[in-house]
């Protein structure tokens, strides 16, 4: 009789079962209402990781060029209308005792597209006094540098010394880089350059 030669046992294959891909949430910004509600739920949301935040809702996205009326266009980076604001703001800004009223810092500013303060450097020998003009300097908004009709970045140099006749610090051998032609405006308003 014939018989039937045994049969191998095939190993047997494990099935695994491959979980779908997940896309990361997006989490839409909470409004300052429900921050105020709710704070332990927002602290949970800001914990989370893989958060995608879009460049729209997100304020410390960098800003774009702004595009002025006339494609020539140029100005130079100023503060409000010009150095009576700048000098105006630093008065009223920053209290000095009778030992700042003595010294001089060196403020440098790097500026963004839209005129906001990117960088701070300040130098000086009173430690006290630059921190208080880095403190105030951090939260300056400029009108930007305008060339070609587009906003750009800048870089803003300035010495700052006590002034008898301001009462308060005063501006003194300010410095705008890239300096722009001699025909360009030195401090012409937003309104003036750009559309509404």
């Amino acid at each position: 009789p014939k018989t039937n030669p045994p049969k191998k046992e095939e190993p047997k294959k494990e099935v695994v079962k491959q979980e779908p891909k997940k896309e990361p949430e997006v989490v839409k910004p909470v409004s300052t209402a429900v921050l105020k509600e709710e704070p332990k739920k927002a602290v949970a949301v800001e914990e989370e990781s893989d958060v995608i935040v879009d460049a729209k809702t997100n304020p410390s996205a960098p800003a774009k060029p702004k595009k002025a009326k006339d494609p020539k266009a140029c100005r130079q980076a100023c503060y409000g209308s010009g150095e009576s604001d700048l000098n105006d703001f630093f008065r009223d800004k920053i209290v000095l005792t009778k030992k700042m009223r003595k010294d001089e810092v060196d403020l440098k500013l790097q500026l963004n597209v839209d005129g906001t303060v990117k960088k701070v450097i300040v130098l000086g020998d009173n430690a006290e006094l630059n921190k208080l003009v880095e403190e105030v300097a951090k939260n300056m908004v400029w009108n930007a540098s305008v060339k070609n009709g587009l906003t750009i970045k800048s870089e803003v140099r300035m010495k700052l010394k006590f002034d008898k006749e301001l009462k308060g610090l005063k501006a003194n051998d300010l410095m705008v880089n890239p300096r722009l032609g001699p025909k360009c405006m030195t401090c012409a308003s937003d309104s003036e350059l750009f559309p509404n």
